[in-house]
């Protein structure tokens, strides 16, 4: 790309430097038909040309543009929205540089905007990994053995002590966090031990 034309005047690339963009195969095969028209196939002569072989007027650019959106079934978009739709669908097969590049920007925090667009398929195996259940029966056996040291426990408490606290692995913190409160009910449950007020434990059981 080595120069623009906007507002009918040729000037310099946004960026003000002279760049290479990449072409898919699908528009580098219709540009490539232009060339069997005979005429405006020069390294400097127009692709598209206007009515008297000039530069294609603005409002005849956006009718032809819009009736394609007509023909595609899309929503009305802005010409501009294809600048974004390029930078949106590459930045899921290039590195952030390359985009930049591409697009023009003369700083790479502008080509950070299209980060969010960027698919991570593992985002969801991540989060499961991290709140998975333990397996059930290990579960169980875990609790009703801590379970049954406390009880063991009871008879020996002092004077002022309290017979109501929580194994271990009952901690309403820890088992919020670790298990998601899946483990936190069945603990609380064998335990019959209620969580204290304004513990995040007690909206998980709703109690």
């Amino acid at each position: 790309m080595r120069s623009s034309y906007a507002g009918g005047l040729l000037t310099t690339p946004k960026s003000g430097r002279l760049r290479s963009v990449p072409l898919s195969t699908q528009v580098a095969t219709a540009l490539a038909r232009l060339a069997d028209r005979g005429w405006s196939t020069g390294d400097d002569d127009l692709v598209f040309v206007g009515e008297f072989g000039d530069y294609v007027d603005g409002s005849a650019l956006r009718r032809r543009y819009m009736d394609a959106l007509a023909t595609a079934g899309l929503r009305p978009l802005r010409f501009h929205d294809l600048r974004h739709t390029f930078g949106t669908r590459m930045i899921a097969k290039a590195d952030i540089l390359r985009v930049k590049e591409w697009m023009g920007h003369a700083d790479v925090q502008t080509s950070m905007r299209y980060l969010y667009y960027v698919p991570r398929p593992d985002d969801a195996r991540l989060v499961d990994e991290a709140f998975a259940l333990e397996d059930p029966a290990a579960l169980s056996a875990s609790v009703d053995g801590r379970a049954a040291a406390r009880s063991g426990h009871r008879g020996q408490a002092g004077p002022g002590s309290s017979s109501r606290s929580f194994p271990s692995r009952c901690s309403p913190r820890s088992a919020v966090w670790r298990d998601v409160g899946a483990s936190l009910r069945g603990c609380a449950e064998i335990s019959n031990v209620r969580p204290p007020r304004g513990d995040p434990a007690a909206h998980i059981l709703g109690r």
